[in-house]
């Protein structure tokens, strides 16, 4: 699975449930930090393990838990259902990496190495760039000066 693949360097542990009605009872017994759940899963739908991961979450007065809905395509009003059930995002496949580890690091905190990589680069290349910016102008200082002459 590709979502299995892009979570493998996170600072996390992941655990999986075969279906909806096993990831109620395995978030009812453990503590997790974010939860992705597979929409179409068999026995419980993702909405309605969801929706009782959310009631659960109420009766015991604990916290929500951030839950991204995944699903297996693009199909109209997902997005919406998902988020009607009570979930915090949406995305449906092909998921891309960079949008699914953006999200575990907004609802987490926590910045995966790919992130902290990606912004490592996009620092390098604003620092580049000013610097290629500041030589142009230099260059264009001179060619002026040599015109004069």
């Amino acid at each position: 699975m590709l979502v299995r693949y892009y979570l493998k360097h996170i600072p996390y542990s992941i655990d999986e449930a075969e279906n909806g009605s096993v990831a109620v009872d395995k978030f009812m017994e453990q503590k997790y930090d974010l939860v992705i759940m597979g929409m179409h899963m068999p026995v419980m739908d993702g909405s309605s393990a969801t929706k009782a991961i959310r009631a659960w979450e109420e009766e015991n007065e604990v916290p929500r838990v951030p839950i991204i809905a995944l699903t297996d395509h693009y199909i109209p009003n997902d997005g919406r259902n998902s988020i009607l059930a009570g979930c915090s995002a949406h995305l449906a496949k092909p998921v891309e990496k960079a949008e699914l580890l953006g999200l575990i690091e907004h609802f987490t905190g926590e910045e995966t190495s790919e992130v902290r990589e990606k912004k490592a680069l996009e620092e390098e290349n604003a620092r580049l760039k000013k610097l290629v910016d500041k030589q142009a102008r230099e260059i264009g200082v001179l060619k002026k000066s040599k015109a004069k002459k």
